[in-house]
């Protein structure tokens, strides 16, 4: 095993410049400023370590990776739309390496949940750190979007996906959890050995419905624009 040179985390912020369901999305204005710096300040306020880095096939992207921020030119062949997220991480981790500076654990951020908060962050890498788990996933409560009420059409006619639950009452159905995409936390050797971001072992941290918006099209965006510029008011 090689010998870290730091027990800091690598915090990474992925921001490809191709993005179909929202133009330019990582630079659009939300709340006031782009996308992607609402995730670049939150990961320099937490504290939680100078590796925070930018990765991006885009100059343009780059460029709003202000100071103290590492920016990382990712190329076009791990750029595209179903290039899997691992690809990413290790370029990151070979760029660091080929510095020097190796890392236990990355914190892997995505510029399309603007809405975490510095102490989310920072709590979820208590949670991580204070466990036996290999990995951490951001989850939040699936509410209206029960599996229990969701249907297929199959030649007209709904076909239940949950029927063990279907016809029971919303406050009876048991409590189920989705990925948010906002905070993903991996032991380096479960991303080196295994190319994998999350393990077997991966523990869940629970965010609120209210800071869990993750950005994939117009609609969303305006949704986060509200609640930016809403606390924006009470702060």
């Amino acid at each position: 095993m090689e010998n870290f040179t730091n027990f800091k985390p690598l915090i990474l912020i992925p921001a490809r410049g191709g993005s179909k369901g929202v133009k330019n999305k990582n630079i659009r204005i939300v709340g006031g400023k782009p996308l992607i710096n609402w995730t670049i300040d939150v990961a320099i306020k937490s504290e939680l370590t100078p590796y925070i880095a930018v990765s991006s096939d885009s100059e343009n992207i780059l460029e709003h990776a202000h100071k103290p921020v590492f920016k990382i030119k990712r190329p076009a062949k791990i750029s595209e739309d179903h290039t899997p997220m691992i690809e990413v991480l290790l370029h990151a981790v070979n760029f660091f390496k080929d510095k020097n500076i190796f890392f236990k654990e990355i914190i892997l951020l995505q510029p399309t949940c603007p809405l975490r908060s510095v102490d989310d962050l920072i709590n979820a890498f208590s949670l991580y750190f204070k466990s036996t788990c290999d990995s951490l996933i951001s989850v939040s409560k699936v509410e209206d979007m029960h599996p229990a009420r969701m249907y297929e059409i199959k030649d007209g006619f709904l076909s239940s996906l949950g029927k063990k639950d279907s016809k029971k009452n919303r406050q009876d159905l048991p409590d189920l959890y989705h990925r948010n995409g906002s905070i993903y936390i991996s032991d380096i050797q479960l991303i080196l050995k295994k190319n994998l971001i999350w393990g077997d072992k991966a523990i869940a941290f629970l965010m609120p419905r209210e800071r869990s918006c993750n950005i994939d099209d117009e609609f969303d965006l305006k949704v986060a624009n509200l609640l930016l510029k809403s606390l924006n008011k009470k702060n």
